[in-house]
């Protein structure tokens, strides 16, 4: 008797652990990529259960002049109602050995504004400046992309590896 009851206990536990458990995903390892090489461009396919995004892009550049360009697209399977591309920059910390976020850009596109054919290709582009870039160091672009039409949604993201901010011209 005393031995179902503890066969019971246990599976009650182990059953209530399974259901407590929370799946973690692990992100993507950027890459610092060599001096020299100032692109980095990522063209990710979409889900296979996806109606609207059929892939997104993520670029940054150096420009080799103290700025970099930046660069984030959604390419559609059909002209959408609205789109939102954000590019976020982040800037790598050796001595925390991660990346970490100094500013972001937000785009906002309808079908309205910007007509039937931008909204197949929806694009957003930046030359980025200002106190918070500086050379010697490595950024990356993190994109997150919105996608809309006829009350449906998709949303999805993109890195770049991170590329080394040089001022030699």
């Amino acid at each position: 008797m005393k031995n179902k009851g503890m066969r019971k206990t246990i599976g009650l536990a182990l059953v209530f652990i399974m259901l407590c458990s929370i799946p973690v995903f692990a992100e993507e390892e950027t890459a610092l990529l060599p001096e020299g090489q100032s692109v980095s461009y990522k063209l990710e396919a979409a889900d296979p259960r996806s109606f609207l995004i059929a892939s997104r892009v993520a670029s940054i550049a150096n420009n080799e002049d103290g700025t970099l360009s930046v660069y984030g697209q959604i390419i559609s399977y059909a002209s959408l109602d609205y789109a939102s591309i954000t590019l976020y920059l982040d800037r790598y910390d050796a001595e925390l050995d991660d990346w970490i976020n100094i500013s972001y850009q937000d785009a906002e596109f309808t079908v309205e504004e910007y007509g039937k054919d931008f909204m197949e290709v929806p694009t957003a582009s930046y030359t980025l400046t200002g106190t918070e870039i500086i050379p010697g160091y490595y950024y990356r672009i993190r994109g997150t992309f919105i996608a809309k039409k006829d009350g449906r949604r998709e949303s999805t993201n993109a890195t770049t590896d991170g590329v080394l901010l040089t001022d030699i011209k």
